[in-house]
């Protein structure tokens, strides 16, 4: 996350934080097809 290419947080509450799913899917098919 400190590289800034993983997919940026999304704030939903005080304490909470979630990411899109979608977002998450294509960092994960980046990673396996630059492998």
């Amino acid at each position: 996350m400190n590289t800034g290419d993983f997919p940026k947080s999304v704030k939903i509450g005080p304490a909470s934080v979630a990411w899109l799913e979608s977002e998450i899917d294509e960092w994960i098919n980046v990673k396996i097809n630059n492998r």
